[in-house]
């Protein structure tokens, strides 16, 4: 199985800040050229509109996982995760990606 860390993905094929459907279709383009027959995408959908495109222009998946946990659990790990990563975030940081993600 085959992992996909989209900020990262967007980061590397220079999607920050581009429209959600110009997002996605790279990501399916990207997913079609893969060897692995399951990937895990963390991080996507970012929103509501990106899910939605998603399902409508690409296989739809088999199995979705949304995996929810309480804001102290979430932080933890987030500050955990963030510990020995090169991609650290400040706290600031954290702290809105937690927020967000809890809205």
């Amino acid at each position: 199985m085959a992992s996909l860390q989209f900020d990262s993905f967007k980061y590397e094929k220079n999607l920050t800040g581009k429209d959600d459907e110009t997002v996605v279709n790279a990501l399916i383009a990207h997913l079609v050229n893969q060897i692995a027959p399951r990937v895990l995408i963390y991080d996507f959908p970012e929103n509501e509109a990106q899910a939605k495109y998603f399902m409508k222009n690409c296989v739809t998946p088999e199995n979705v996982f949304y995996v929810k946990c309480s804001l102290d659990t979430c932080q933890e790990r987030m500050l955990e995760t963030s510990k020995d990563s090169k991609d650290y975030l400040p706290s600031a940081i954290l702290s809105k990606k937690i927020r967000n993600f809890n809205e």
